[in-house]
């Protein structure tokens, strides 16, 4: 009886033992005081892909004053290839970099197969890439915006001949824009008219390039009155400054009006706010909480908004613009579900 005793209050004194080390093993990392970011642009700082990018980041750095930030930047000028990219990613790393920002798509498999596994200790957010521990995979539905931004575009012409410029035909990204901005302005077109709108397309199989506007001046001169355009940089909106008439442009990224002149014939831009995910993505590396996750969010939450519209936009265009806007964030699709729209990959799909 008393050896039972004895194992009991053995027990006892294990059980309490243990409840004082519970929390000590469950207590939350500190949080770092000093962080070294990466950012890997595809394009030059001045381009309103990569300006959304670093205003982004720019937003996250000045909430959190407490932390000291060293940033260490590359842009991609001659070489574009995953393997320039990974190399200058490796080289932020060796230099201490504990979260690293891809701003490409096209590079963000390479990071998935090679760096991410390589380096399980430094953290990663890509452009539309796979998902894993240290990887987020990110990019809003700016599909929405272009939904919202082409219905509105149908209030402001007389002939409903739409042009969609963009880098690449079959790239999901371009595919669901253009897909959702014919769709939204041939269903705002139908509200008042009979006949069905005219869509032209044209491609230059580059995120950035000199063809943009020999692209944008051959969609004019094939009767596109609106040009919604999926590119990294403004010489769409610049080629079509001075149109007679007026040919209305639709940017991408950041707001086309504050990077073109004269610009009065940018309709609006679809905008991304990346502050979000950057957030996320920097607090979770600093407090150690850094989990893997798709960031796919859309107007609901403002990651994707609309630039403010031009002064020559008849107001009809703004209300219309809002009229889908509320459509969208109550639930209305153009082309399927939001699962569809990650995948496609033509923007005809849309149009079925």
């Amino acid at each position: 009886m008393r050896r039972v005793e004895r194992l009991f209050g053995l027990l006892v004194i294990f059980v309490m033992m243990s409840a004082l080390f519970v929390p000590m093993a469950q207590a939350a990392k500190p949080p770092e005081t000093k962080l070294t970011v990466g950012i890997l642009l595809i394009s030059p700082a001045e381009i309103p892909w990569s300006a959304a990018h670093l205003l982004g980041y720019k937003n996250v750095v000045e909430a959190i004053p407490e932390v000291d930030f060293n940033t260490l930047t590359w842009t991609a000028t001659t070489d574009f290839s995953a393997t320039a990219a990974t190399s200058a990613a490796e080289s932020m790393i060796l230099k201490g970099a504990k979260v690293v920002f891809v701003t490409a798509e096209d590079w963000c498999q390479a990071v998935n197969d090679d760096l991410a596994p390589r380096y399980p200790q430094v953290n990663f957010a890509c452009i539309r890439g796979p998902v894993a521990k240290n990887l987020i995979s990110m990019y809003p539905k700016s599909w929405e915006g272009f939904a919202a931004a082409c219905a509105a575009a149908t209030a402001t012409v007389d002939e409903p001949n739409l042009g969609l410029l963009g880098a690449y035909a079959n790239n999901p990204q371009v595919a669901s824009n253009h897909g959702a901005c014919a769709k939204a302005f041939e269903d705002a077109w139908a509200e008042s008219h009979k006949s069905l709108p005219k869509v032209a397309m044209a491609y230059v199989n580059s995120w950035s390039s000199p063809d943009e506007a020999s692209a944008a001046e051959a969609l004019a001169a094939e009767g596109s009155r609106v040009v919604a355009v999926h590119q990294d940089s403004t010489r769409a909106a610049e080629a079509l400054s001075n149109k007679t008439p007026m040919v209305w442009v639709i940017g991408y990224d950041s707001d086309w009006a504050k990077f073109t002149k004269p610009n009065q014939h940018v309709l609006t831009s679809v905008v991304i706010n990346w502050t979000d995910v950057y957030s996320r993505a920097i607090r979770g590396t600093l407090d150690g909480t850094f989990e893997g996750f798709k960031w796919n969010p859309g107007m609901e939450t403002n990651a994707v908004t609309l630039a403010p519209f031009s002064p020559k936009a008849p107001p009809v265009a703004k209300a219309m613009a809002e009229k889908y806007i509320q459509k969208l964030v109550s639930g209305w699709r153009p082309c399927g579900d939001d699962e569809k729209m990650w995948a496609m990959d033509d923007w005809h799909q849309c149009m079925n």
